[in-house]
């Protein structure tokens, strides 16, 4: 496949949850909620609960308002900075808590046991969202289904679709369309692929997003299978110069995504064969592992196992401060520990077993979804031998101005290599843009060639 088959952004890795899902048999379809919304959960369908032991507390709305001293388009202040680390988990020490981590978690501390460690700190349950978000989702349990075997969703243009899941493809649903923002967003943002050596080069894009569900201008029946729009530039690195422009659909069984790339002194030019596992950052990320997943889903079979409670990286403010500089992050290995934070939350876990009569180059993919955001937290990967290959985590936290759960950095390790690539660093650009003005003909090719030639 083309390595621009899909547009390589990379803070949007986690921001723009592009549209998919698996297909499910007919046995599976689903089935919507009756009934009025259960007091027992929280608005998106997490339970309000305490755990048993009082470690993950009881949901209390989350961040309802930006911490005192933040100026809008500034740097996010940590609202839990006074936090101290509760203990720190080890390559000496972390079978004690291996009930609470991923087989990928297990994997980074046999593999670095001189380097890797996790900081755990208090659980915040910071996840919070716009009253209108809260609003449609718990309607959304009465009137949003599965469509066309899974691979679409119908009776629903806002919120988190199924906030009572009872499929695999239900809640991978819900990490596709998780809320990003009411309509749009500008970003510059950075990756580095890090070598086994610890040899790494930055690469830096900006990239504008024009989202179709959630914004409140549109029913169901006016999205005509809209999902998202992306224009980006890759800025620095030996793809600097080039653009691509991608239009995403809900229902990406029935309608391509369309792509334009533009090089520099070319004409702009649709490509094809986009999706699947096709690969991106010097082939560390398959085109339907960005934003920790994305589809079309319908070369796996999906298994809702339930939930548990794990470890994950949250709250991670001081991974994007702008005090914090990219070479202070990027180490060999893994990310700088010291600015990692984990909690202990409670996620659903879903299984993805690929189809024997469709090949992927993953063969089993476990997913970790965060109950407060439904967001991909973490993910455990699998070779065609069904030996461990890959671990991905999301560092996330809320982009309190919005408000949404959104990611800090991504990182996605290659075990085998024992190579990683880091997407999404910000510390040292601008902060993300919410709700800039962008116009749809900027969206269409002659646009996305005026947006690459004057973009700098």
């Amino acid at each position: 496949m083309h390595r621009y088959a899909t547009p390589v952004v990379e803070w949007l890795l986690p921001l723009a949850a592009r549209c998919c899902l698996a297909i499910c048999s007919a046995a599976l379809a689903s089935v919507a909620w009756a009934g009025d919304f259960p007091d027992h959960l929280t608005p998106l369908g997490a339970e309000r609960a305490a755990n048993a032991d009082g470690s993950i507390p009881a949901w209390d709305g989350g961040i309802k308002e930006p911490p005192a001293g933040y100026q809008a388009g500034g740097d996010h202040i940590d609202p839990f900075a006074d936090d101290a680390v509760l203990f720190t988990i080890t390559a000496a020490n972390y079978k004690q808590y291996e009930a609470n981590l991923s087989e990928g978690q297990k994997k980074l501390f046999e593999t670095y046991p001189d380097s890797f460690k996790m900081p755990v700190y208090q659980s915040r349950r910071a996840a919070s969202y716009p009253e209108y978000i809260y609003e449609a989702t718990k309607k959304n349990a009465e009137r949003a289904k599965l469509a066309n075997g899974g691979n679409g969703v119908e009776g629903t243009s806002v919120g988190f679709p199924f906030p009572m899941p009872t499929h695999g493809q239900e809640v991978m649903w819900n990490h596709n369309l998780r809320f990003i923002t009411r309509d749009t967003v500008k970003l510059y943002s950075n990756a580095a692929v890090v070598q086994a050596n610890g040899d790494y080069s930055i690469k830096k894009n900006v990239t504008q997003l024009l989202f179709y569900f959630h914004n409140q201008e549109y029913d169901a029946d006016d999205l005509k299978n809209r999902f998202v729009k992306v224009i980006g530039k890759s800025l620095s690195g030996r793809d600097a110069g080039e653009g691509y422009l991608v239009h995403v659909p809900l229902d990406r069984t029935t309608e391509e995504t369309d792509v334009w790339i533009y090089t520099p002194g070319t004409r702009v030019k649709k490509i094809a064969n986009v999706g699947y596992d096709g690969t991106i950052h010097d082939g560390l990320v398959t085109h339907d592992q960005i934003t920790m997943f994305n589809g079309p889903l319908d070369r796996y079979n999906w298994k809702l196992v339930g939930k548990k409670e794990l470890y994950v990286p949250y709250n991670a403010y001081r991974l994007s401060s702008e005090q914090v500089k990219y070479d202070q992050i990027v180490q060999q290995a893994h990310p700088n520990p010291e600015l990692t934070r984990y909690e202990k939350h409670r996620v659903w876990v879903v299984e993805a077993n690929s189809r024997s009569d469709i090949k992927h180059i993953y063969k089993r993919r476990v997913f970790y979804l965060d109950e407060d955001s439904w967001t991909v937290m973490a993910q455990d990967i699998y070779d065609d031998r069904l030996e461990f290959w890959r671990y991905a985590e999301l560092h996330a936290m809320n982009y309190y101005e919005v408000p949404a759960m959104l990611p800090s950095v991504e990182a996605h390790y290659d075990l085998q290599s024992r190579r990683y690539v880091i997407v999404g660093m910000t510390n040292e650009e601008d902060q993300p843009e919410f709700g800039v003005k962008l116009k749809e003909s900027l969206f269409k090719p002659a646009g996305f060639k005026r947006f690459v030639e004057r973009m700098r």
